[in-house]
C-alpha cells in the first residue's frame, strides 16, 4: 500500500479582509499615478508660467471653426515635428505673454483689446492637407517647418508672423531684439485697418 503524504491536506488560506486590503492598496497607487499626471494644457502653464490663462492649447478643427464664425483671435501653429522644426515657438509665446502682460516695451500696442485668448495649435499629421487648403484659402505667406502666428478679425487674416532663428546673429541680446521687433511688427499689423 502507498503511504499517504500528510503534508498535502495543508492548504494556505488567505482571509477575504487581507483580499480587500490588498486590493485596495493597488487602486490607491493606481490613483495617484493617474492624477499625479500633468495634462498637456497643465504643463504648458507650467513651462511657459501661464497663470492669467491667456494661452489655450486647441486643434486645428476647432480654431479653423472659430475663424469660420468670425471670432477675433490669434493663433499660434507649431508646424513641423521636433525633428523637421527649425525653430522653437518658445521665444515667440514667451514674447506674446509679455505683450499680453504689458511689457512697457509693448504699452502702445492695444492688443488686449482686440483678443482675449493666443490659442496654440500643435497639428496632427493627419490634418496636414486641411491646413494647407486653410493657410492658401487665407493666404498665408512663406510657409515653413517654423512656428507661424496669425491674427484673425472678422474671419479674416490681419497680420501674420514666420518665426526664423538669425543664424547670422551671434549675440542673444540682438536675437532677442529682432524678435522684439518682429512682434512689435506683427502687432502693427494687428492695429492696422484693411482698406
Amino acid at each position: 500500500m502507498a503511504k499517504k503524504n500528510k503534508y498535502s491536506k495543508v492548504k494556505p488560506k488567505v482571509s477575504p479582509i487581507t483580499l480587500i486590503i490588498i486590493g485596495l492598496v493597488f487602486i490607491g497607487l493606481g490613483l495617484t499615478i493617474v492624477f499625479s499626471i500633468d495634462t498637456p494644457s497643465e504643463r504648458f502653464k507650467k513651462i511657459f508660467n501661464d497663470e492669467e490663462g491667456l494661452y489655450e492649447i486647441s486643434n486645428f478643427k476647432k480654431v479653423n471653426k472659430k475663424v469660420t464664425n468670425e471670432e477675433s483671435l490669434v493663433v499660434v501653429f507649431n508646424i513641423g515635428s521636433s525633428g523637421e522644426q527649425q525653430t522653437s515657438p518658445a521665444p515667440v509665446i514667451k514674447e506674446l505673454m509679455e505683450v499680453a502682460k504689458g511689457n512697457e516695451l509693448y504699452t502702445n500696442y492695444k492688443f488686449n483689446d482686440k483678443v482675449s485668448k493666443v490659442y496654440y495649435v500643435e497639428p496632427k499629421a493627419k490634418e496636414t492637407e486641411a491646413l494647407a487648403e486653410f493657410f492658401k484659402e487665407h493666404e498665408v505667406k512663406n510657409i515653413s517647418t517654423n512656428p507661424v502666428v496669425l491674427y484673425f478679425e472678422k474671419g479674416e487674416l490681419k497680420a501674420q508672423y514666420i518665426a526664423k532663428e538669425y543664424p547670422e546673429i551671434i549675440n542673444e541680446d540682438k536675437e532677442k531684439a529682432t524678435l522684439i521687433q518682429n512682434i512689435r511688427n506683427f502687432l502693427e499689423a494687428m492695429d492696422k485697418e484693411k482698406k
